[in-house]
């Protein structure tokens, strides 16, 4: 997701070889789709952080990632069509259009979602607990005598268990970067703003939150104590670079120090987390709102 020079733009970016694929089902559930070939939208600004700085821009971000392990379940569209009167949202995403809109003319956002076929070991994690759910109820009615009944809360939360791990499931990375003239960057927006869009995901088993492990803001306050500038500018750094290179994570030790350097443990704090199929289509997805 785009939104610079007033406008809000979504794009898709997959490798060659299933574009087709990625065309047709599109074409599916959108008729009157239109695809247009764009350019890169990255080299629309300068590819280093020393560039940036040189036009007289500064730059926020941070990854996001979810606050249990993914197992556990966030809100769906479901959960939103079956609500009632005011609290009824008929597409999840307007709240982020709505606040992108207001971007002033000098103010860009990029967003991105990157997402890679997971294995199955999270449905097999997901079915297990599950499984032990039901079994501490069964021993419970044992040693007690009677039919123990689980509550309604531990029956929805199964059922919504089983029914994540049932569906296809992608290591995702979501991460954003704001940038904005030096003298008019608005830290609201970068540090909540742009974060609360995901506020609405939240249920009682998971929700997003900031890695504030990779965020663009360090404190002297706070461990290695030492040299925040040099640390702060590492991580700018660090998160434009991981964005223009479309980066999830490296796999080994060695690859996160090389990505890192010694300043920065940015790439160990990094964290892919697998969503559902029905949570991504949630959270991003084709609208009628942009061009």
């Amino acid at each position: 997701i785009v939104a610079a020079n007033g406008k809000t733009r979504l794009f898709m970016r997959v490798p060659s070889r299933i574009k087709a694929v990625a065309q047709s089902m599109l074409y599916g559930q959108h008729p009157d789709i239109e695809f247009l070939d764009a350019a890169d939208y990255i080299n629309s600004m300068p590819p280093t952080y020393e560039n940036i700085q040189e036009i007289g821009l500064d730059i926020a971000g941070v990854e996001l990632s979810l606050a249990k392990e993914s197992v556990y379940p966030i809100a769906t569209y479901e959960s939103f069509e079956s609500k009632e009167g005011d609290e009824r949202i008929i597409d999840s995403m307007s709240i982020l259009l709505e606040l992108l809109g207001k971007l002033k003319f000098n103010e860009t956002v990029w967003m991105q979602f990157l997402m890679a076929p997971a294995s199955e070991e999270h449905q097999k994690k997901s079915l297990q607990i599950v499984k032990e759910m039901k079994a501490k109820a069964q021993t419970q009615g044992e040693i007690s005598g009677v039919i123990s009944q689980r509550s309604p809360g531990e029956e929805l939360r199964m059922k919504m268990l089983e029914k994540k791990a049932s569906q296809p499931g992608f290591e995702t990375l979501i991460r954003y970067i704001y940038f904005a003239p030096k003298d008019q960057m608005n830290i609201d927006m970068a540090y909540s703003g742009l974060a609360a869009y995901f506020n609405q995901f939240s249920t009682d088993q998971n929700s997003f939150r900031k890695n504030v492990k990779t965020f663009t803001l360090v404190s002297p306050f706070f461990f290695p104590y030492f040299f925040p500038k040099k640390r702060l500018l590492i991580r700018k750094k660090l998160i434009l670079a991981a964005y223009r290179s479309r980066e999830m994570t490296e796999a080994t030790f060695l690859g996160k120090f090389l990505e890192g350097g010694f300043w920065s443990r940015v790439p160990f704090n990094r964290l892919a987390r697998v969503l559902a199929a029905q949570e991504l289509a949630t959270i991003f997805h084709m609208t009628t709102d942009v061009v």
